[in-house]
């Protein structure tokens, strides 16, 4: 037992260190909300919009050059990277369903 009469015990250890790094993660993820303002977000939004436009533009363009095959492939490229990109995760089972 040390001074204060506290003795801790490796059970202790890693419930305070589980509990640390949750509190740590909490901390950061309150950051990163308070770090997009609203006017953050609307900027960011116009930004995402005309490129968006931009890609519309140039789709418009570019595919009616491609084949049949050419189109299928690019379409399944772009298909598997946007899958990888989500952010929100796979979506539950129910939804798949309806």
């Amino acid at each position: 037992m040390g001074e204060t009469g506290h003795h801790l015990n490796s059970e202790s250890v890693r419930e305070f260190n589980i509990l640390d790094r949750l509190l740590a993660q909490r901390a950061l993820a309150a950051c990163a909300r308070r770090a997009y303002t609203g006017a953050m977000r609307r900027a960011w939004k116009k930004i995402r919009y005309r490129l968006e436009w931009l890609g519309l533009k140039a789709a418009t363009k570019f595919l009616p050059l491609l084949s049949r095959k050419a189109c299928y492939r690019l379409a399944l490229l772009l298909g598997s990277l946007g899958a990888m990109l989500d952010r929100r995760g796979p979506a539950s089972p129910s939804v798949k369903m309806t």
